[in-house]
């Protein structure tokens, strides 16, 4: 199931197309910033690439950029479905992927999606018709982006995914602890981490985070000295705690600007924490609110 093109950074590009992000205070990069940040993950050895049809302009901008510097055939691309509403037929949800599909292919100049997933794990009603996709040629491997422990049990402990997306960061083990670990080794789909810096809330002043998520303030307090103490910023302990997951084959980053990229990629060269730290800061974290973890609940 895994593709060998597949880099252990992988480049979000929802920024691209849409703001994003609760930190973010400067919109989407222009075009020729968007072309840099590119040009520089490629140089860095940086393959994959994460978008969906639901990113504003995301895969439109990536397509003229990938063309632009001639590796369009040389990344290995997740996109994900359009979100579709419960209840439709399934002629009707054939349609919607058909049209989704086929203009994403168009949209990123590509023969061929490495990854066509489920944005929306309640769409896994309607996977077995993702898979014709694969039989045409035009998609090589399946999967869904979930957003609960409970759906990555279920969609991973039926062995027909290729590929699971799953928010994995510093405060939020749930789905490696309670989901992954269960799935027997031989059925255990390709897994990509998203959230590492958990919507940026884990690199904001405590004055800035928002109350419904103020459960993680006393923790991030922890984590900051913790940092400090090992000679790391925040940014790096969180990174690095991912890294140091052996389950996990891509993280997703998603930046801004060149210097945010160029940042990532030299933490990123560190490596997994040392073992022990590693230990200690799972130690230490507690079971949080699932309304703290959970960026869409934030403000509710």
């Amino acid at each position: 199931m895994l593709n060998n093109n597949i880099s252990k950074l992988t480049l979000g590009t929802v920024q691209f197309g849409m703001p994003y992000g609760i930190a973010n205070k400067t919109g989407c990069p222009s075009y020729n910033e968007v072309r840099e940040i590119m040009r520089t993950a490629w140089e860095n050895g940086v393959s994959s690439l994460d978008t969906a049809a639901t990113y504003g302009s995301s895969e439109e901008v990536l397509g003229k950029v990938m063309k632009d510097l001639n590796i369009s055939k040389k990344m290995c691309i997740t996109t994900k479905i359009i979100h579709m509403q419960s209840g439709l037929s399934k002629s009707e949800a054939a349609q919607v992927i058909e049209k989704s599909i086929t203009n994403s292919l168009s949209l990123l100049g590509v023969e061929k999606l490495e990854y066509c997933v489920f944005h929306d794990e309640n769409n896994f009603i309607y996977y077995d018709l993702l898979l014709p996709w694969k039989e045409k040629g035009c998609v090589a491997r399946t999967g869904v982006s979930v957003s609960t422990p409970d759906a990555a049990l279920k969609i991973a402990g039926t062995g027909t995914v290729d590929y699971l997306q799953i928010p994995v960061n510093v405060l939020d083990s749930r789905f490696l602890q309670h989901a992954i670990s269960k799935t027997p080794n031989q059925n255990k789909p390709v897994l990509f981490a998203r959230s590492v810096y958990l919507q940026g809330l884990l690199l904001m002043p405590a004055g800035e985070i928002p109350a419904g998520a103020s459960d993680a303030i006393p923790v991030i307090t922890q984590l900051i000295k913790i940092a400090g103490l090992h000679g790391m910023t925040m940014q790096e302990l969180c990174l690095r705690y991912v890294l140091s997951i052996k389950e996990i084959h891509s993280v997703i980053i998603g930046v801004d600007t060149r210097m945010q990229l160029l940042d990532n990629l030299t933490l990123f060269s560190r490596g997994p924490l040392d073992e022990n730290l590693f230990k200690e800061i799972k130690s230490i974290i507690p079971i949080l609110p699932e309304k703290c973890l959970t960026p869409g609940s934030w403000n509710s």
